[in-house]
């Protein structure tokens, strides 16, 4: 591009002009003037001067577009303005006519190389604005600025005859033009013939389905480009084993002998593409660049047609149905007079969380342990204390961790509920009605509670844990029951397993009854050895010592020596559990 010398020629010779012109209306108007009547006679009279630029730029190009040949293929003239007057000197003319030249040749930057000739100037006066200011410094004390009001200066020295300072008449000048720059900017064409396409864009395809949503035609071409090319169709096939099973395409057209993909199913890949035609006067090229909502993507010639495969797959979620939800720890047995508390969590390794509990003792009157922040309206009248002789019941509200990588947990109508321990029935909550599959859980227990009168004590509750009994190594997550005293002592879920040992039991033996908090650890022989493991955690039970005297297998032990000892000179690895949480 030419080197704008002419511009600043321009530029410096309107500056100049501009200047002595200011210079000569303030030499006019600087000269002696009398001291007007109405200043006391301690008031010193002066005269100043002030002018401003305002100044409009107007850019026009006059444009010529040459094929790779050197023909002329187009001609236009293209316009751009700042429309007000812009407040400024040579700087300001200057940056504005870099940026409106900007705007003319930004549409062309892409169709080839740019050259600017001809550039000229020109400065039109458009009309002048003046105004006389007046200003007052005292010899002591602050400035009094009357404005363009002289009748408000010559009141003011009428009430201070005794005035002394300085008086100012200023004239505000500010002068308005119009600066009209015009240039020729030359477009040569380096590249493909212009009928070729060169880049097509593609937006507002849909990629957020849901489990169960029918495909749908959203694709659309950029609003510059849709006098080039179409859709011709847009496609959705589902895979199995890298093999196409099923398809669906938005044009209703013969393409082949799938079955149409009618609804997005549980566990399965879906696979966008689309395909391009290109309209009267253009074609599509192997180089073609084209973008699928912002995002570069392949493409290929198919005939005059451009075909764009593989743009985006994406997997439906399989569903986990959540067969039992757990809460823990939850206090249910209150006295008559006491405050609703709400404890009760559910276990670290589940899918689910608890959001909610309540109290109940009808429809109108209740309490939600997320008040006030949330369900403070529920209840018209809130049990702030418990009282003898009615039954409240209890409800929860446990939701569902939904998408946990490609599995999608939700609940289900046969899903059951344990509180503390023990399995209670529920039903969903009046006007809740989801099946949860939407997984949430708002549901009222048959679990309720009746404080006596006088205050009854309810049962004292302690915690039965099961443990692995191994250090530095989780074989399995404890477990831990919260149980009334007396009641029967909750067995192990499940059968303890580990890797190279055979369950042997836990100790302390298990208590047929519970009467107080209780740890029980389990116990490990390995499988190459009849001796319980050396890894196995400190006892908290009474150990029984061996009789001595008893030498009758002395023979067998030294043999286990033997064996042990062999043993050690191995490594043995045992991997670690990971756990599964989100």
């Amino acid at each position: 591009m030419k080197e704008r010398t002419l511009i600043t020629k321009l530029l410096t010779v309107l500056l100049t002009l501009c200047m002595v012109l200011s210079l000569t209306a303030f030499t006019a108007y600087a000269g002696e003037l009398p001291k007007p009547d109405y200043l006391p006679e301690g008031v010193t009279y002066s005269t100043d001067y002030d002018h401003t630029y305002h100044t409009q730029v107007n850019v026009t190009a006059n444009v010529s577009v040459k094929d790779s040949d050197g023909t002329v293929v187009e001609t236009t003239q293209v316009s751009k303005s700042t429309e007000e007057f812009l407040k400024g000197g040579v700087g300001m003319l200057q940056s504005n006519i870099a940026r409106l030249q900007t705007e003319i040749e930004t549409p062309y930057q892409d169709k080839g190389t740019l050259a600017r000739e001809n550039e000229s100037g020109q400065s039109i006066l458009d009309h002048f604005e003046s105004a006389e200011l007046y200003t007052f410094i005292p010899t002591s004390g602050d400035p009094v600025e009357f404005g363009m009001d002289l009748d408000a200066a010559k009141k003011y020295f009428n009430e201070h005859p005794d005035a002394t300072g300085t008086f100012t008449e200023i004239l505000d000048l500010h002068e308005y033009q119009k600066y009209n720059y015009t240039y020729d900017l030359n477009v040569q064409q380096t590249g493909q013939p212009e009928s070729t396409i060169t880049a097509a864009t593609i937006e507002n395809v849909k990629f957020d389905y849901q489990l169960g949503d029918a495909p749908q035609a959203t694709a659309w071409v950029a609003i510059d480009d849709m006098d080039k090319y179409e859709i011709a169709y847009e496609c959705w096939q589902q895979f199995e084993n890298n093999e196409p099973v099923a398809a669906w395409y938005s044009d209703n057209g013969a393409h082949g002998s799938l079955p149409t993909i009618t609804a997005l199913e549980s566990g399965k890949s879906y696979v966008y593409s689309l395909m391009l035609k290109p309209k009267d006067g253009y074609s599509f090229s192997s180089e073609t660049a084209v973008t699928v909502n912002a995002e570069s993507t392949k493409s290929s010639l198919s005939g005059e047609f451009l075909y764009v495969p593989a743009v985006k797959t994406i997997t439906m979620p399989t569903i986990k149905v959540i067969d039992v939800v757990e809460i823990n720890g939850a206090t249910v047995s209150f006295q008559d007079g006491d405050r609703p508390v709400f404890t009760g969590d559910v276990p670290d390794d589940v899918y689910y969380v608890l959001r909610a509990a309540w109290w109940e003792l009808n429809s109108t009157t209740g309490l939600i342990s997320t008040e006030p922040e949330f369900g403070s309206g529920i209840y018209e009248n809130k049990i702030t204390t418990f009282e003898a002789g009615k039954t409240y019941h209890y409800g929860v509200y446990v939701v569902a961790y939904g998408d946990v990588g490609n599995v999608r947990y939700v609940f289900g109508p046969d899903t059951k509920l344990k509180i503390n321990g023990e399995f209670v029935n529920y039903t969903r909550y009046e006007g809740d009605e989801s099946d949860g599959s939407d997984g949430t859980m708002w549901v009222l227990t048959d679990l309720t509670m009746t404080p006596e009168a006088g205050g009854t004590t309810p049962a004292e509750k302690y915690t039965v844990t099961y443990t692995d009994g191994v250090d530095n190594e989780e074989i399995f997550k404890d477990q831990t029951y919260t149980v009334e005293s007396g009641k029967a002592t909750p067995a192990f879920n499940g059968t303890p397993t580990r890797k190279g040992y055979t369950f042997a039991g836990w100790k302390p033996a298990v208590a047929a009854t519970v009467t107080g908090n209780a740890t029980y650890e389990a116990t490990w022989k390995s499988d190459s050895a009849t001796t319980t493991p050396s890894d196995n955690k400190p006892s908290t039970g009474e150990i029984t010592s061996p009789k001595t005297g008893d030498t009758s297998n002395i023979v067998l032990w030294a043999a286990l020596l033997f064996v042990s000892c062999g043993t050690l000179a191995g490594t043995l690895v045992i991997d670690k559990k990971k756990k599964a949480m989100k």
